[in-house]
């Protein structure tokens, strides 16, 4: 018979009565110690948190309430609010460095690469939540942060209006190119 099986509380049979050094002991000591670290994974994996779900909710509580939506204008602030959420923190990091000399902490560290990252995301195009559709906003308003229910919003790839690069007007083509458009 094979020993390799999972063994639950539910299948130790005679709990209550056993000898303290016995082998059904130290399989009951297993079971509970197995339990304890599968709970404290799933403890630890629900504090981490996942970063597009704080982005979203970060954009769905600073939308103001008494708009139905947000125009492009006010999406662009919006964004721009939230790459300069941690930027106070920063400089503090940053004093407290220059007063003392002392080398980059690893916050500082976490927080600079973060800016770069999302800086770098924003001019490629920034991922958020439908922000201009007022059925979208609705739906995100009631959203709850569940991860299971993040595919009924509506997503937008929104760019740095200064990052997206402005196609050839008429007036910046060259005479040789106007000579060649009317033959």
């Amino acid at each position: 018979m094979p020993n390799n099986k999972r063994h639950t509380l539910k299948t130790i049979k005679n709990r209550d009565s056993m000898h303290p050094s016995s082998r059904k002991a130290f399989q009951l000591t297993r079971v509970v110690m197995r339990n304890d670290r599968l709970e404290q994974r799933a403890r630890s994996k629900d504090s981490i948190g996942n970063p597009k779900i704080d982005r979203w909710l970060w954009f769905k509580f600073a939308l103001d309430d008494s708009l139905p939506c947000a125009n492009s204008e006010e999406l662009h602030s919006l964004i721009d609010m939230y790459l300069s959420r941690n930027d106070e923190e920063l400089e503090k990091l940053q004093s407290l460095r220059k007063d003392s000399k002392r080398p980059k902490s690893s916050r500082q560290d976490m927080l600079e690469a973060l800016v770069k990252r999302e800086h770098d995301e924003y001019s490629k195009g920034f991922e958020l939540p439908d922000l201009q559709n007022p059925k979208n906003v609705k739906i995100l308003r009631a959203w709850d942060g569940d991860k299971n229910s993040m595919a009924r919003i509506k997503t937008k790839t929104v760019q740095n209006p200064s990052a997206i690069p402005l196609a050839p007007t008429a007036a910046s083509t060259t005479n040789k190119d106007v000579m060649d458009i009317t033959k």
